[in-house]
């Protein structure tokens, strides 16, 4: 295109050039970009829920509106919410020292062990991170313990 049209045309231009891939290239070249953001993510710290999913006022527990989360009130509010490949919304409903139990749509559950849990030091700056974490419960808040319900920025692969 530069050759032909010159490198101001080129990029200014709006052309639409249309080529053949190989749909495996492809799909490995997406895994690649995929993994790497993943682990530029890791490597920059857990920035925490990307979304609280109710106010402090609609997760107060003392009112009787409010007094117990039923599964499928908060399996309706997981439904509004988009799952992007494997990153799937999820509520923190318990954890134990190393590992967190989550409710994912459709009234599915699933745990995320400590392998999948134990890199999520805090972002501080993008060239700073905090301490490591030692127990579920530094990195995620399950929904008896916070009132709040919270959107995890990752899904465990069972």
């Amino acid at each position: 295109m530069v050759e032909r049209y010159g490198k101001e045309k080129a990029y200014t231009e709006g052309f639409k050039v249309y080529t053949t891939i190989d749909a495996k290239t492809q799909k490995a070249a997406q895994i690649a970009l995929r993994n790497n953001i993943f682990a530029y993510d890791e490597r920059h710290g857990y920035r925490g829920a990307t979304l609280t999913l109710w106010s402090e006022e609609e997760t107060d527990s003392t009112t009787s509106a409010n007094a117990s989360w039923s599964l499928e009130k908060i399996d309706q509010r997981l439904s509004r919410l988009k799952q992007f490949n494997e990153l799937m919304p999820a509520v923190v409903t318990n954890t134990t020292e190393q590992t967190a139990y989550v409710q994912l749509k459709g009234n599915q559950f699933d745990v995320i062990e400590w392998d999948n849990l134990s890199w999520a030091r805090a972002y501080i700056s993008d060239d700073k991170q905090g301490p490591a974490p030692k127990l579920a419960s530094d990195i995620l808040v399950p929904v008896a313990r916070r009132y709040g319900f919270e959107n995890l920025k990752m899904v465990a692969y069972v």
